[in-house]
């Protein structure tokens, strides 16, 4: 694998994750850039992308630890988007106390099952529910569908990527293989050519 160059980009008005992750950060009083670190390279003839994002701590919070989030994808266009998604799902975690009284109250954070995640949930769904305006529920609800279709593809994204790695490993041991027999034949051919 060879060592490629690394290069800094901030994707501040990128669509999607980049821009929403910059939204949410201006939000919780986070100031510095945000900058998505990325080395592009080859490994096994595919491409490959490591993007690393870096989002400091909150001015009210200033003892908060840095969020570095990795992330490994194939091109920086798609891997950057993937790391602004994760980044947002560490700060809903850590700051969801904060983002309460806010729309990203229903963005997912990395683990699905603490308390407060499962009452918001809760306000979405069933008999009384707490969240009083048809808009937020409905588009709360359609985001969360797309959200876990998006874990699923991910999921049948990664079985794939492996089942293709153990064939291209097979591949290469059957290649190995197929040289080492072509050069026991050639051997063996040699010795059958030579006159008693």
């Amino acid at each position: 694998m060879a060592d490629e160059a690394r290069t800094s980009s901030y994707c501040l008005n990128t669509p999607s994750f980049p821009k929403l992750l910059y939204a949410t950060m201006t939000r919780l009083g986070i100031l510095d850039h945000l900058e998505y670190v990325s080395r592009e390279y080859e490994e096994y003839g595919r491409e490959r992308c490591d993007v690393i994002v870096f989002v400091g701590p909150t001015k009210e919070f200033p003892n908060t630890i840095p969020l570095v989030v990795s992330i490994t994808g194939f091109r920086f266009e798609d891997t950057y988007q993937v790391a602004a998604r994760k980044a947002l799902r560490y700060l809903c975690q850590i700051y969801e106390e904060h983002i309460d009284l806010t729309p990203m109250r229903f963005f997912p954070p990395l683990e699905r099952n603490n308390p407060i995640w499962v009452t918001r949930m809760r306000t979405l769904v069933g008999v009384g529910l707490r969240e009083d305006n048809p808009t937020t529920l409905f588009m709360s609800k359609y985001f969360l569908s797309l959200y876990e279709q998006y874990d699923r593809q991910t999921t049948n994204l990664r079985e794939c990527m492996c089942r293709a790695e153990e064939a291209e490993k097979q591949i290469r041991s059957l290649e190995v293989q197929f040289a080492e027999a072509k050069a026991q034949a050639a051997i063996a051919e040699s010795r059958e050519a030579i006159p008693l």
